[in-house]
Order: C-alpha cells, then sequence, then structure tokens
C-alpha cells in the first residue's frame, strides 16, 4: 500500500498545477509539493490537519495571497462563500504577481479536491492583445479605410474616409445605399 501512495504521490507532485485533497470537514488531507512550497503549509501528518478556512485566513494575513485592494475581511468573505459551492472556477492572484484558476470539485462523501492552473503568462497575453487592439482602433480611425462586402453588402468606413470625400458619416452611409461607384 506504501508503494502506491507513493507512486500517487510522485505522479501528482509531477504536474506542473497546485494539487490539494480536502476531507468532508474541509481539512487539507493530501497536497503537492508545489502547493506546500508556494502556501508554506509544512509537512502534512494525521494530528495536525488546518481547516480551508484556517489556512485561507493564515495565507491572506502572511501576504501570500493578494485580496487586490480589497478589504481582507470581505474578500475572505467572498472567497469561502464560493468554497461552499464548489464546481466553479475562481481565479487567485498572489503577493508575487502569479495568477492562478482554481477548479474545485466535490467529490463523493463530501471532500473537495482543487487544481490550481497558472495563468499568469495567459493573462498577461490577453492584456497585450487588448492594448494592441486598442492601438489599431485608434490608428484605423485616423487612416481613410473603407471595406465593402459585396456578397452581404455591408460597407465599413472609417470616420476620416467620409470626411476626407467631404461627407459626415450618416451623410456618407445613406449615399453608399444608392450606389458607391457613383462616389468613388
Amino acid at each position: 500500500m506504501q508503494r502506491v501512495r507513493d507512486f500517487l504521490t510522485t505522479a501528482v507532485d509531477s504536474i506542473d498545477a497546485l494539487f490539494s485533497v480536502w476531507d468532508s470537514q474541509d481539512r487539507l488531507i493530501f497536497a503537492n509539493s508545489l502547493f506546500q512550497n508556494l502556501f508554506d503549509v509544512g509537512g502534512l501528518d494525521d494530528t495536525v490537519a488546518p481547516t480551508f478556512e484556517y489556512f485561507l485566513r493564515n495565507a491572506v494575513r502572511r501576504g501570500v495571497v493578494s485580496t487586490g485592494g480589497e478589504d481582507p475581511q470581505a474578500w475572505l468573505k467572498w472567497r469561502l462563500g464560493r468554497r461552499r459551492a464548489p464546481g466553479g472556477e475562481v481565479n487567485i492572484e498572489l503577493a508575487s504577481g502569479q495568477t492562478f484558476r482554481v477548479i474545485e470539485s466535490r467529490l463523493a462523501g463530501g471532500g473537495i479536491v482543487a487544481v490550481g492552473i497558472d495563468i499568469t503568462e495567459r493573462l498577461t497575453a490577453m492584456a497585450a492583445l487588448t492594448k494592441s487592439q486598442e492601438r489599431l482602433n485608434l490608428a484605423s480611425q485616423q487612416a481613410a479605410i473603407w471595406d465593402w462586402d459585396l456578397k452581404t453588402g455591408h460597407l465599413y468606413v472609417s470616420p476620416s474616409f467620409a470626411d476626407g470625400l467631404g461627407y459626415s458619416k450618416a451623410e456618407f452611409e445613406s449615399i453608399t445605399e444608392i450606389s458607391i461607384t457613383e462616389i468613388i
């Protein structure tokens, strides 16, 4: 039996994600090394099994978990409320700047298994993409651009295109209903 336990522990430790299992009393009974090191859990044994609430309050107090500038007590209330109805996902930001998407599932018998995937790089890439799209939108507002989909009849006209031809956007749209070939 010990051999199987060691094998499972090694397997779970090889996963590049936070992994923890909580009993029906919401006490931590197993956590992989990444989870233990990140949250300074220390060695787990049968005599000391902190509850999720104790663990979470301690992580906030020690500054491991960021409350995003929110009042710590309000944030704890929100997070504990989400914990009582597991089955969804929640993003948890650490003081280090890392963000984990935590997925919690209720087990038969009332326990909870939680997996936390580091989504920091994804969030950074999404923020960069949003900023790039904003710059593109700004640039396209300054450029004289038009695009006419002949199949659907949809015409995209940048504000400066109509203006460059001496029309307001509304005037240009009504004219294009007649025929764009008369304008160009």
